[in-house]
């Protein structure tokens, strides 16, 4: 069999039909047609006024902060059982990431954790729906409207997961989400920003493309210092392709991950996610599973072996405390983060996979297993 790969984009017909038409049309006056059309109907998507499309979600974050004013000095509570995209962009504006544990169920961030890691310091906290999941929002939101605490969502591996019937990504003050090649739609690179508030929408308008506002009236004009996060009409036209069949794609991945379950209910030896939060429609994007503890193997013993089978198994994330760009960050250890991380495994979850191939993951996951247990 041919190598599984852990994540695959859906390219069909109409995404490379859509992708021609930028490359031949989309100049000149119609160079920006594919991103006015992905800005609208994304915003429509996920239920907020404003979309900005960027060249990467990291950029959304980054232009998230400088729009909600965070600087030198400033705290910004992020979890510490994420992506690196999560938290490094706290340190671009000088402010100090404060790494804050997560929920064993959802692997989010939760009220309760929240409320220990705030000081006096605190302006913005990065809430991050994880591999397709989403934390209790309603609760945190509210808690942060009374203590005046501006929230970053990002929900770069969520899109289409729901919380209480409201679409993730329109819970944050500025929500991102990105279209990395791993992501539900995916144009290899690129981000999105989201929000409600004009203003901000307008400010990260502004430094996204050189500082320059047009209000001059002048080419090459700069009124700030800005950034070059622009995304391309080209990769806008694979993404509104790919969005405009959203749901085919959400509902390929709950199929991987049904089939996964049904295949695996049996197998005493690991547990998958929580899949069934209350209050939470989740997306499938990855499906994770946890070894048992007692089994005397651990994720990166068990990466180390599957190696030399031609499957692409991916750990989970390691907390970013436990890495030398943020070890100097770290107050104490996040129990539950490091708990997580050291037993978990993303199942591949690729578009392209189908029963036959979930069965022979299954089969070399369980011979690892088996042989080294």
């Amino acid at each position: 069999m041919k190598k599984i790969y852990s994540a695959k984009p859906s390219i069909e017909k109409t995404d490379i039909s859509y992708a021609l038409q930028a490359i031949k049309y989309g100049w000149n006056e119609k160079r920006s047609d594919f991103l006015k059309r992905l800005s609208v109907e994304f915003s429509s998507f996920v239920n907020v006024k404003y979309s900005l499309p960027l060249d990467h979600g990291t950029s959304a974050i980054h232009l998230g902060l400088i729009a909600l004013g965070i600087k030198k000095g400033d705290e910004v509570i992020v979890p510490d059982f994420t992506w690196a995209a999560s938290a490094s962009p706290i340190t671009y504006v000088g402010a100090k990431p404060v790494f804050c544990d997560v929920e064993t169920d959802s692997m989010c961030l939760s009220l309760e954790k929240l409320k220990r890691c705030l000081t006096s310091k605190t302006k913005a906290i990065i809430v991050v729906d994880l591999y397709g999941g989403s934390p209790e929002w309603s609760k945190i939101v509210n808690f942060c409207r009374k203590k005046k605490i501006k929230i970053i969502e990002d929900a770069a591996e969520s899109l289409g997961a729901y919380y209480k019937n409201n679409p993730i990504g329109s819970f944050g003050d500025i929500s991102i989400f990105s279209f990395q090649a791993t992501k539900l739609l995916s144009s290899g690179m690129g981000g999105m920003l989201c929000t409600n508030n004009k203003k901000l929408y307008e400010k990260c308008l502004l430094y996204h493309h050189h500082g320059m506002s047009g209000k001059a009236n002048k080419f090459y004009w700069s009124d700030v210092i800005g950034f070059n996060y622009q995304i391309t009409n080209l990769q806008a036209s694979i993404v509104l392709s790919q969005l405009r069949r959203v749901n085919k794609l959400l509902k390929k991945k709950k199929e991987i991950f049904l089939e996964y379950k049904k295949n695996l209910k049996d197998y005493n030896k690991i547990n998958f996610a929580n899949y069934n939060i209350k209050n939470v429609k989740h997306s499938y994007w990855m499906t994770i599973i946890f070894l048992k503890s007692n089994l005397g193997l651990n994720k990166d013993k068990f990466m180390k072996i599957s190696k030399k089978y031609n499957i692409e198994f991916r750990p989970v994330f390691y907390p970013l405390t436990s890495m030398p760009a943020f070890k100097k960050f770290k107050n104490s250890k996040n129990k539950n983060s490091y708990n997580l991380s050291e037993y978990g495994i993303c199942l591949p979850s690729g578009n392209d996979m189908n029963k036959k191939k979930i069965i022979y993951v299954i089969k070399i996951l369980k011979k690892i297993i088996d042989e080294n247990s």
